[in-house]
């Protein structure tokens, strides 16, 4: 006699190294059930660069801290590359059948959109659904990375008993954590609104078909002008959108301004992007809007969004996706630690329950 033991399996933990916050999670799964959250930790990388640096050696040592303190099991690690140390680009390729070498030509072309030298980055590939009235190409979205920018971190986390198990982009990390509630008769736009820039993510089912980054659009930029404003620094301000929420405070005239002029250039860049989607696939419309990333607060971004693109926004909420841990057993995860737990789950074949 055999006996199924529940939650026997321990995902890797997801690490996303973007910004000034680290942030780690790993999950129990077991099939037919919603991921389980055993951990969860977020920590602030020294500094408050504009932009992020290069990881380093020194988030390797904040890592091995987080993962020896936080109730992590074992030492696999998936790590999240930041967005712009990627490269990526929309291509229409030759067909399958013709039996050219898709992956060579996706190269190719991936080194001359971005001045690359062909041999001298990583890359991944996938195909994505041909927009209406499109040939017999095929259509895939190619993301390269260069291993200089990530090699010091390896070799550190490496030094210090980790094992990185897989590098994973930001988008199809998001794109995982949010899967149950990915609408299966449409479109769903992701929103992250990150530190260092704002990436919009639209899916048609279980498939990324466009992924835009905007660097001019970053939380850091808000947090400059709330502090150059309004004497509020980074954790300040979350400290206030907090309790706005929670209506146990309003925002001064000058925040209201700050955040405002924020949600005034998201909304106009996420429309931009969904209108692409549709223009490529105009039988299909936006169904959802699903927003996470240090600026996922701002208010009025949900009504803006919602009221630009005709359809329901609203956040990403973790405990929509997965069972969250006990009150007090760790970190509480709020909705800018999606990606960390699209990490986790990399590779899990966990049957999530579908959105209500």
């Amino acid at each position: 006699m055999s006996l199924s033991l529940p939650w026997s399996q321990r995902t890797p933990i997801g690490v996303d190294i973007a910004g000034r916050t680290i942030k780690a999670v790993q999950c129990a799964v077991k099939r037919g059930a919603p991921p389980r959250m055993i951990a969860c930790v977020q920590a602030s990388r020294p500094g408050q660069p504009a932009r992020s640096p290069l990881p380093s050696a020194e988030d390797a040592a904040l890592i091995a801290g987080i993962i020896e303190r936080g109730g992590f099991e074992g030492a696999g690690v998936i790590l999240g590359i930041p967005r712009d140390l990627t490269m990526s680009a929309a291509l229409e390729l030759p067909p399958r059948s013709s039996g050219a070498p898709l992956e060579q030509i996706a190269r190719l072309e991936l080194a001359r959109a971005n001045r690359a030298d062909p041999s001298a980055f990583e890359m991944a590939l996938w195909e994505v659904p041909p927009p209406l009235r499109a040939g017999d190409g095929t259509h895939a979205i190619a993301v390269g990375l260069l291993p200089v920018h990530v090699e010091p971190l390896l070799d550190a986390l490496e030094c210090l008993g980790l094992e990185v198990l897989a590098l994973d982009c930001r988008a199809p990390a998001l794109h995982r954590a949010a899967a149950p509630l990915l609408a299966r008769d449409g479109l769903t736009c992701l929103v992250d609104a990150n530190w260092d820039g704002l990436s919009v993510i639209v899916s048609l089912r279980d498939c990324i078909v466009v992924e835009r980054f905007v660097e001019s659009v970053g939380w850091a930029g808000v947090c400059s002008n709330a502090e150059r404003r309004a004497g509020l620094g980074p954790d300040a301000l979350a400290g206030v959108l907090t309790r706005v929420a929670a209506c146990e405070e309003s925002l001064s005239p000058r925040m209201r301004t700050v955040l405002g002029e924020y949600v005034d250039s998201v909304v106009p860049e996420v429309a931009r992007s969904v209108s692409y989607a549709t223009h490529r696939y105009p039988e299909t419309p936006i169904r959802r809007v699903l927003v996470t990333g240090d600026g996922w607060a701002a208010p009025g971004l949900f009504e803006r969004l919602g009221a630009s693109l005709s359809a329901p926004a609203q956040p990403l909420l973790l405990s929509h996706v997965a069972t969250l841990p006990r009150v007090g057993h760790t970190q509480s995860p709020d909705v800018s630690c999606a990606v960390a737990l699209g990490l986790a789950l990399h590779g899990s074949r966990a049957l999530m329950r579908s959105a209500a």
